[in-house]
């Protein structure tokens, strides 16, 4: 008789964000295909299927560098979404090919609510046993990735508010650009402003008015950029365009990078020509004519490129001059 196959490897880790809810933190795992935003991958992306259905494919990859011999090697896998459950809030999903070793690999991602405000993220898995790996160093593993996700939400959403999420890290050069990208760290806040449509994105936006004339008052163009990127999301250019221009008429605040790049967005998704929209906007004038970004005045609408395909190559990061090269 041969000897009997290896039993099935089975795993369950799980971690704890105290103050972040359960919606918040699905909007993160159902974005299939953008799991790289929020775990230590270098890419994601679609391959085949239809997003937030059962079938859709992606494509997920890293770089291990040998210490040794300096060197880097691509880690891959395609996994394919087999079972999604919004009002669960869970998903299941296969590993279907990949160059790590494995056989067989399904997970299932849960975000399950816990007491007061907070969530926790549960992550099981059962696959055959990998040559190379150990079941408890696979787990140490999905351990780490998980603990890598929440410090990317818990950044995205600070623990405790925005604001002083803003004071921490508002002086911090490239790193806050990046912290403060609605594109990118920032997108699951978008994604939750823009869920009930106009409805909320609106309350969000008469929050933010009220805070600003309170005695202490709170501006945040931060916050805006996500509204103007949610305004986009719902294919409401109006709104969006309102929400830019208060950042100066209403909030005393002055535009940066997001601000230009979610209205932008919004034009390009709607693929907007109108004079109305001129980028001759006397901030604009003013900080980027000046600055070099712009070399020529011209409206939102004629010298769009493909809006779409650009922001998922780019993951939203690109300057005014490369809309004029």
């Amino acid at each position: 008789m041969g000897e009997a196959s290896d039993p099935k490897w089975k795993g369950n880790e799980e971690i704890e964000l105290a103050n972040t809810n359960a919606e918040i933190a699905w909007t993160v795992l159902e974005d299939f295909c953008n799991i790289h935003k929020w775990m230590c991958l270098d890419t994601c992306f679609q391959v085949e299927g239809i997003l937030g259905k059962p079938g859709l494919i992606r494509y997920c990859s890293s770089t291990v560098f040998d210490n040794v011999e300096k060197t880097g090697v691509t880690k891959w896998t395609t996994e394919k979404l087999l079972a999604i459950d919004n009002v669960q809030r869970c998903l299941t999903y296969e590993v279907v090919e990949n160059n790590m070793g494995f056989k067989s690999y399904v997970a299932t991602l849960k975000v399950l609510p816990i007491e007061g405000d907070g969530c926790k993220i549960e992550w099981e898995f059962v696959c055959d046993p990998v040559e190379g790996w150990s079941l408890p160093g696979l787990e140490v593993y999905v351990g780490s990735a998980l603990r890598y996700m929440k410090k990317k939400i818990e950044l995205a959403f600070n623990t405790h508010t925005l604001n002083e999420f803003e004071l921490a890290y508002g002086d911090s050069g490239q790193e806050a650009e990046e912290l403060f990208c609605p594109f990118t760290s920032l997108h699951p806040l978008v994604m939750a402003c823009s869920k009930k449509g106009f409805e909320t994105l609106d309350n969000v936006y008469f929050q933010l008015e009220n805070l600003n004339r309170a005695e202490n008052p709170y501006k945040s163009v931060v916050a805006l950029n996500c509204i103007i990127l949610g305004c986009a999301n719902i294919w409401d250019l109006d709104r969006a365009y309102q929400t830019f221009e208060s950042i100066g008429s209403n909030f005393r605040l002055s535009p940066d990078i997001h601000s230009y790049n979610g209205l932008m967005y919004a034009f390009g998704k709607l693929k907007k020509s109108s004079s109305k929209f001129s980028l001759q906007h006397p901030i604009l004038d003013r900080r980027y004519i000046a600055g070099g970004f712009f070399k020529q005045s011209f409206t939102f609408g004629d010298r769009l490129l493909s809006w779409d395909k650009s922001l998922s190559h780019l993951g939203g990061w690109f300057t005014f001059e490369a809309v004029l090269s």
